[in-house]
């Protein structure tokens, strides 16, 4: 379905974490059935979350949360599905309110230490890396560690900016700069940049296949009142040049 494909503009700051748990925890208890039947429209941070919880099996029962922030998704995922959640966070704030919230979690900075140091008591049936991996200096490198930790079964969920989005032409040829910016596709704290190309071989290398996908789509990176045309042009060879956003369910092959 790409009902879940077209956002709105974003507010100009972060919304506060309280009001944007709050938000998510409507949105994942009240929304997440009608994304089949109605479009709707969120900012980036939302959108993730909301396509996650659509993409999580029924089934999933042991989770790790790779930048779990302060667990909001996986306090959900243990109200909705009974999972056991476990969370790895950068930020000691973040990690501190997560632990009251899952199982157990990991102040871990994965630039200097792998997902295999952790000490992990069984292997995991999901493992979520909202908007993660293009934060690390080799994702290749733990996305291959979290694949040696998942069930044979189980299921990665990742999400990642396209940098293969037209902005990023229109600023390098017209501009002559790269647009580096405080979030979204060009936030200036990425240190790896992916198009769905660059995509596949980082999943093939750690021997994993896409088996769902999920696109935001937008004509502007802050958003806009005409990124509704971003869905028009949603056919080849323009469907990558208006993908935002990718967000894939990955089985190991």
């Amino acid at each position: 379905s790409n009902l879940t494909e077209t956002l709105a503009p974003e507010p100009a700051e972060d919304p506060p974490e309280e009001f944007l748990t709050k938000i998510v925890g409507f949105v994942f208890i009240k929304a997440v059935p009608l994304l089949e039947i109605v479009k709707v429209k969120f900012p980036p941070v939302v959108f993730v979350v909301i396509v996650i919880v659509a993409l999580v099996p029924p089934s999933v029962r042991r989770v790790l949360d790779v930048g779990c922030a302060t667990g909001a998704l996986g306090r959900f995922l243990k109200e909705r599905h009974g999972a056991d959640v476990y969370g790895a966070e950068f930020d000691p704030a973040m990690a501190k309110e997560a632990e009251s919230h899952l199982s157990k979690v990991w102040n871990v900075d994965l630039n200097r230490t792998g997902l295999d140091s952790l000490t992990h008591t069984d292997s995991y049936d999901l493992i979520v890396f909202g908007d993660v991996l293009e934060h690390l200096i080799d994702p290749w490198a733990i996305l291959r560690q979290a694949a040696e930790l998942l069930d044979k079964d189980g299921s990665i969920i990742a999400s990642f900016p396209n940098i293969g989005h037209y902005t990023t032409l229109f600023h390098l040829l017209f501009m002559r700069r790269w647009p580096y910016r405080n979030r979204g596709i060009h936030d200036r704290t990425h240190l790896r940049f992916f198009t769905r190309k660059n995509l596949l071989d980082l999943y093939t290398q750690a021997g994993l296949r896409i088996v769902q996908e999920k696109r935001n789509l937008r004509l502007w990176e802050s958003g806009s009142s005409v990124d509704f045309m971003a869905a028009i042009l949603d056919f080849w060879p323009f469907r990558s040049f208006v993908t935002f956003q990718y967000v894939h369910r990955l089985q190991k092959v």
